[in-house]
């Protein structure tokens, strides 16, 4: 079992209040991985109540890290919990039941933005059954990770960066060719996500949206 991120909201735990009770209901009692794709509040702060209650076998993350006492919190909870503590990179793969996982970015931390320095997953299940996990990645982070010329096709895509204009650039959809896009963010939230630009173009390029 793999949770890749978990969200955050402040003073509001969605590792403890959403993710572990989903969890609980598919009567799963422990991670084997636990993956932070990037250093920012809404990705890390529901991960240490997982750590603490999932107890994962290996955490994963880019090694790019914040000063926050949240994000400390949260490395001390990795450790108690006695996780492996892996830097993953471009390259990584692992062969994990009947599925491939590729680590496809970043190459290394050097000259990326927070964002553009988001762990990038694919994972491949055979059948069409595959999924591409991007982070944060903006358009310049987008167009550096297809410039590496790396497979990154992908059924389903979960939307760079919560649906922002930033991101989902028609050349970036055009290389994942999803059939399925999925847009994490809150209802009415602040920022205006999903932005109308990027869920015109997921609409033009065939992309189901959810």
């Amino acid at each position: 079992v793999m949770v890749v991120d978990g969200g955050g909201l402040r003073g509001f735990d969605s590792g403890a209040r959403i993710v572990a009770p989903y969890l609980w209901r598919q009567r799963v009692a422990r991670l084997d991985y636990l993956v932070l794709t990037h250093p920012q509040f809404d990705h890390y702060a529901g991960l240490a109540s997982l750590a603490r209650e999932f107890a994962p076998r290996e955490f994963w993350h880019s090694g790019a890290r914040s000063e926050s006492a949240s994000f400390a919190a949260l490395r001390r909870a990795v450790a108690e919990a006695g996780a492996r503590d892996l830097v993953m990179g471009a390259g990584a793969t692992r062969q994990i039941g009947g599925c491939r996982v590729d680590v496809l970015w970043p190459p290394s931390l050097r000259g990326l933005s927070v964002n553009d320095a988001s762990l990038v997953l694919r994972i491949d299940c055979g059948a069409g059954a595959s999924v591409l996990l991007p982070g944060d990645l903006e358009a310049a982070g987008e167009r550096a990770l297809l410039a590496t010329g790396v497979d990154v096709r992908a059924a389903v895509l979960k939307v760079p960066h919560h649906g922002s204009g930033t991101s989902t650039t028609r050349d970036f959809l055009a290389a994942v060719a999803p059939r399925i896009g999925v847009i994490s963010a809150c209802f009415a939230n602040h920022f205006g996500f999903p932005d109308a630009g990027v869920l015109a173009r997921l609409r033009q390029a065939g992309v189901e949206v959810r």
